[in-house]
Order: C-alpha cells, then structure tokens, then sequence
C-alpha cells in the first residue's frame, strides 16, 4: 500500500456524509476496554457530530498500525486526521488534542504488541507454539527466540523514513 494510498484512507474520514452516531460497541478508538470506554464518552460528550468520522481516524490508525507503517508516521498521520475535522466547540479541540497526546505518548505498548504477534504468527497465519520461529520481518534467514517473555529480535522501525511533520 502506497503512502499517497494511507493518506487517502485517512483524509477520506473526514469528508461529511451525515451525521451519524456510533454505539460504544462500534467506536474503535482505545486499546482496551477501559481507554475504548473514556474515549467514546469524552468524544461523545464534547464532539457529539463528530463522533463518525472520529471513528474513521481511530479504524485508519489500527489499520496503519496493523501494517507496521511505523508507529511515528502513524500516529502523526492520526493526529492530522483528528485535528483536521472540522471546528465544533473548545471542548472538542481539547478532547481531540487529549486523544492525539495520549496516542504519541502510550501508543508504543498496541504498536510493540502488534509487532510481536506478528513475529510469532508464521507463513500460514498460526501462532507459533514453539520457542524457535522465522524472524520474517527483519531476515527470512535468521531467527528469533523467546525465553522468559523475552525476544532476541530488535523492534521493527520506520523503514519509509517519513516523520510526518509535529506540532509545536
């Protein structure tokens, strides 16, 4: 998937359809329950038309992380999806400041368990049960081992070497 392609996917969340609510059960934004639960109502509450295409951003953004883009270009591209919707109330400004913050700075344990569940997922899509697997996203010749919940892989980077531009 191109760059230009991602980029699309996350400006195409704020083009206005209707306005439409999302139930707690379909709001994407958070990593567990808890955060999934204070950002629905913190977004609920103070950008209540946005809630949609807020949404939208949260959805790119797992995708994005799925795809191992880089955990900085992805949460920088978030960042520009959320606060490029439209102007709604201070309330909703600072919500939307809140959630891109608390993305950039706890957004490293969803990234680091995204790719470890990749490393240990092998060819054929089955978790590994083995302490010995392919390390396929670094060297198809090389392998990693877990010991103590330890990899002796590296963490995956930002092979693009884009770092969207931040905020001062």
């Amino acid at each position: 998937m191109r760059i230009s392609t991602l980029l699309f996917v996350f400006t195409a969340a704020l083009i206005p359809t209707s306005v439409e609510s999302v139930s707690i059960s379909a709001f994407q934004c958070g990593a567990n329950e808890i955060s999934t639960s204070l950002a629905y109502d913190m977004v609920s509450s103070d950008c209540p038309t946005l809630l949609y295409q807020i949404n939208d951003c949260c959805r790119a953004h797992d995708l994005c992380y799925d795809e191992q883009r880089g955990r900085d270009f992805c949460d920088g591209v978030f960042c520009e999806c959320l606060l490029s919707t439209p102007p709604y109330s201070e309330e909703c400004d600072t919500t939307l400041w809140l959630i891109c913050t608390t993305v950039e700075t706890l957004g490293w344990w969803p990234y680091w368990k995204v790719s470890f569940k990749q490393l240990l997922t092998d060819e054929t899509g089955n978790t590994g049960n083995s302490l010995n697997f392919p390390c396929q996203k670094f060297n198809k010749n090389r392998t990693c081992e877990i010991s103590h919940h330890h990899l002796c892989c590296s963490t995956p980077h930002n092979s693009y070497g884009i770092h969207p531009r931040r905020r001062v």
